[in-house]
């Protein structure tokens, strides 16, 4: 996951995201450095009726990241959201989105962001379960594990070159 740019004052500790020069608290300069791009949401909303320049529905949420920084973020969907679930946040030309940490969620959401058709994102996702189910076959199902002895495998060309088999 990616880092989030942000800024601490060096007298309270307080972390701001995205970075600020001065301290919102006090006038102090503020010292860049980077957050964790995980967080947990402390508030959501769906806007049903979006702002000029928006789309509707709008999904929105506050997600607090580590060190106390809080971030406004948008997002594909609501409905699952709880206060207090981890999401994934990343950042695409300059807005900040937020995404369940499921690998499905953040395909689509991906592909969505980058304005990819519905067609391509749903064959990203194929692709990658198929993948998932191909190495799980020649690694789980049936094959032997590398720990596994020579002589409990039941296949005949293992036992044929094995170095026993030829003396």
């Amino acid at each position: 996951m990616e880092n989030i740019a942000a800024s601490r004052c060096p007298d309270c500790g307080w972390m701001v995201a995205p970075p600020a020069r001065i301290c919102p608290r006090h006038p102090v300069e503020m010292t860049p450095t980077e957050v964790s791009g995980y967080g947990s949401v402390l508030s959501y909303t769906t806007l049903t009726v979006a702002p000029e320049g928006f789309k509707p529905p709008l999904h929105i949420a506050v997600v607090e990241l580590q060190g106390g920084a809080r971030i406004f973020c948008h997002g594909k969907e609501t409905r699952t959201l709880k206060i207090g679930r981890r999401v994934a946040i990343e950042q695409v030309d300059g807005v900040f989105y937020f995404a369940s940490l499921g690998l499905a969620d953040r395909v689509t959401l991906f592909w969505k962001r980058r304005g990819a058709a519905p067609e391509r994102t749903r064959d990203a996702v194929k692709s990658a379960i198929k993948r998932f189910f191909t190495v799980y076959a020649e690694n789980g199902a049936g094959a032997p594990s590398p720990a596994e002895p020579a002589s409990i495998r039941t296949n005949p060309s293992d036992t044929e070159s094995s170095p026993a088999a030829k003396k």
